[in-house]
């Protein structure tokens, strides 16, 4: 019972990130654009320019370092790996697909140089073209990923992602980036020592007052996913914040999206009144979608009405989650399972 929950929710979460794809795709005029990750070839630095980003890893500057476990860093574009080289745009490789390919590359064993140099390609900083930045957003999260994918994880490696997001000299997508694979990290690490696993859980718990980003909802669900695998873990006070978080109006749509998510999971009754009215409101639609979604867990019978009506309306954008929490809550009914808090 617990594992058909478990794929029902997973469906769930999947039939919304269609719907709200389908409703970006098909609004009037341009859709608004948070990060453009499209794979457009990314504007390379000019080589002085690349090669004093990367001295600035070693410089000192707490705001700089990667972290006390990290060795001192490239400063000099000679010292780059060859198999690295290509990452950076150099020797000529400045198309994004080419560069791309240099990362899906690179094994599951990486050298300590091969390491490093990777660290300070995660360290530069993007530029300010639209275009641009979102090509290099996709070469640091997979970048990341190649570094959670060796065989031997390196030590340093939650160091590095914690020092990449305390920097805010880097933009609100990449530190997003450090967060998520921050929690994958810890997620892989179950015999980490316990003074790491409560480093990172207190920069979680720093994310959580990044509310104008997608970084306050990237961290509660990262807690809420950590809290579900260590028993030991503080997660006091987590229900109250996804609560809070839900019902802003000063949060971004993803985090608020997000939280609504999270109380949809952790099955938070309290939550129910502000899932409603997030589902019943049409002033954001997305938002709309993930709260109509959520009913599916968190909703009553008296919901049943509402989930029908929006199967059989006219607006195609919200059926697909309709659809799928009505199917839902019926079984929940049916099973005699309303919603609990915790």
């Amino acid at each position: 019972m617990k594992f058909k929950a478990i794929l029902t929710a997973s469906v769930c979460l999947l039939v919304t990130g269609l719907a709200v794809w389908l409703y970006q795709s098909h609004r009037p005029g341009p859709p608004e654009v948070l990060t453009n990750l499209a794979p457009a070839a990314p504007q390379i630095p000019h080589t002085r320019s690349l090669q004093k980003r990367l001295s600035t890893v070693s410089s000192g500057n707490p705001q700089q370092t990667m972290g006390s476990h990290v060795s001192t860093l490239v400063s000099g574009l000679s010292v780059v790996p060859k198999s690295i080289r290509p990452i950076f745009g150099l020797d000529g490789t400045t198309n994004f697909a080419s560069r791309l390919t240099a990362v899906h590359g690179l094994g599951k064993d990486l050298k300590r140089e091969e390491l490093e140099a990777l660290y300070a390609f995660l360290k530069t900083k993007n530029g300010t073209d639209r275009k641009s930045r979102g090509g290099e957003h996709v070469l640091k999260n997979d970048v990341m990923d190649i570094l959670l994918e060796q065989m031997s994880p390196p030590q340093e490696l939650a160091d590095v992602l914690m020092a990449l997001y305390q920097d805010h000299e880097q933009d609100s997508v990449t530190r997003d980036y450090a967060l998520q694979h921050l929690v994958s990290y810890q997620q892989r690490q179950i015999s980490d020592p316990l003074p790491n696993k409560e480093r990172i859980e207190k920069t979680l718990w720093e994310g959580l007052a990044e509310i104008d980003s997608s970084i306050a909802g990237t961290a509660l669900l990262g807690l809420h996913r950590l809290s579900a695998a260590s028993p030991q873990m503080t997660v006091a006070g987590l229900d109250d914040v996804a609560l809070k978080l839900a019902q802003s109006e000063e949060a971004s749509r993803l985090s608020r999206i997000t939280a609504v998510r999270v109380c949809a999971e952790r099955r938070l009754e309290q939550a129910r009144p502000i899932v409603l009215d997030l589902a019943q409101s049409g002033g954001d639609i997305p938002l709309q979608i993930s709260a109509i979604a959520a009913l599916g867990n968190l909703g009553a019978a008296d919901e049943i009405g509402f989930l029908e009506r929006l199967v059989s309306g006219e607006n195609e954008f919200l059926k697909p989650a309709a659809r799928t929490a009505l199917q839902s809550l019926k079984e929940r009914q049916t099973a005699g399972g309303g919603p609990t808090g915790r």
